[in-house]
């Protein structure tokens, strides 16, 4: 009889050949970011952690930046990851080793602006990378501006932004971005400061708060500083770039509730406050110093250009859109007489969003507590449909 067994050595062989070739060719490191394939992600159970995230201006894409320091290594790695709503699709962009990304702005619908500062080189200023979220790509090579040490506010889809300077004692400006379509490609090419900066008040950098709001020329911005002696602890001033001014304009706790947008305009600075579950309108009123109250909305919208003409959030009671010309709230999905505990449940869960409408006509909603992202697709009647990233 034959006997069909290999030869020990001959296993050996194989086995070593084997060991080899794993030592050789290791398997690629997980990413910063959710663990596992996309359809399982969730915020809780990442590599790293999530320094940044942002929605395109359609609605339809989500980006996330996570951070993941490497002892061992010495280093940081970090990685983009992607969000497709409609196709319910996730991508990762993996980003160059020994960096930090903080900030996150949306180009146009399609490029995500991943804003990074160098860890072993903290000097080198902003560091810039652009990455395509169709392809889930990086676009370009990256470019650093020195004068540049940190993005504070920089709205989608604008080439203007607010930033702290590489002066001493700290200061604040607003930079306009030119793109990437100048021959010379250096960083300090790309970025050009509007006016002159500002210092800030107090002169501490790191009481710069991230509550921010800038017109698209740049000439007129709203900033913030945490402040102990201010009402509510943090104070907020509106600057003019040209002449190097920043005039408080008032402090927290002057205004109903916390603050979600701040859109400027030479004379008036529209204000959206969250109160409860409600959203709420205020002015302020350069030549009065007052703020004031709008419940009925503020008319002519025109004034604040940068300004969308609607807000979607959600409640207990569904969700909405506020209208800011009218101050009226639309529904749209109801959730007000979903009484049973499953439903209260769920309620409380989406409760504190804001939401995008699907091309299929479902919603997503996206909340973020303590630095845990949430994100669940809900049918056209506000109820849940799937998670896209939770919590838990």
């Amino acid at each position: 009889m034959n006997n069909n067994r290999l030869p020990l050595y001959v296993i050996f062989v194989l086995v070593a050949v084997a060991i080899i070739w794993r030592i050789s060719s290791p398997p690629p490191k997980a990413l910063p970011g959710p663990v596992g394939p996309f359809g399982g992600w969730k915020s809780s159970r990442t590599i790293g952690e999530m320094g940044a995230y942002a929605v395109n201006p359609a609605g339809a894409l989500w980006a996330g930046a996570w951070n993941h320091k490497e002892p061992a290594a010495n280093t940081t790695s970090s990685a983009i990851r992607i969000i497709d709503f409609n196709s319910h699709s996730g991508k990762s962009c993996a980003l160059p080793n020994g960096i930090e990304v903080y900030y996150l702005s949306w180009a146009n619908d399609r490029i995500i602006r991943v804003c990074f500062s160098t860890v072993s080189d903290p000097d080198k200023g902003l560091g810039l990378i652009l990455v395509d979220a169709v392809e889930g790509k990086i676009k370009d090579e990256p470019v650093y501006c020195s004068d540049i040490k940190r993005v504070v506010y920089w709205p989608e889809a604008t080439s203007t932004l607010i930033a702290q300077t590489d002066d001493e004692p700290a200061c604040v400006a607003s930079f306009k971005f030119a793109g990437f379509e100048k021959p010379d490609e250096s960083g300090e090419s790309l970025f050009s400061i509007i006016g002159e900066p500002i210092p800030i008040p107090g002169e501490d950098a790191g009481n710069l708060y991230k509550d921010a709001g800038i017109v698209n020329s740049g000439s007129t911005f709203v900033f913030s500083v945490n402040d102990d002696e201010a009402k509510g602890g943090r104070a907020y001033y509106m600057s003019d770039a040209y002449t190097a001014s920043a005039d408080k304009i008032f402090e927290l706790d002057d205004v109903p509730g916390r603050i979600l947008h701040i859109w400027p305009a030479p004379m008036e600075a529209l204000i959206l406050c969250g109160v409860g579950q409600k959203l709420h309108l205020v002015i302020y009123d350069v030549q009065t110093h007052k703020i004031i109250d709008k419940p009925n909305g503020v008319g002519d919208i025109t004034i604040w250009p940068e300004a969308p003409e609607k807000i979607p959030y959600t409640s207990y009671d569904g969700g909405f859109e506020l209208d800011l010309a009218t101050g009226k709230s639309k529904a749209a999905f109801d959730l007000s007489k979903r009484n049973s505990d499953d439903e209260k449940t769920w309620r409380d869960m989406i409760r504190g969003s804001t939401f995008y409408k699907l091309k299929d006509g479902n919603f997503v909603t996206i909340s973020e507590v303590g630095g845990l992202v949430d994100i669940r697709e809900l049918k056209p009647n506000g109820m849940w449909y799937r998670d896209v990233l939770s919590r838990n």
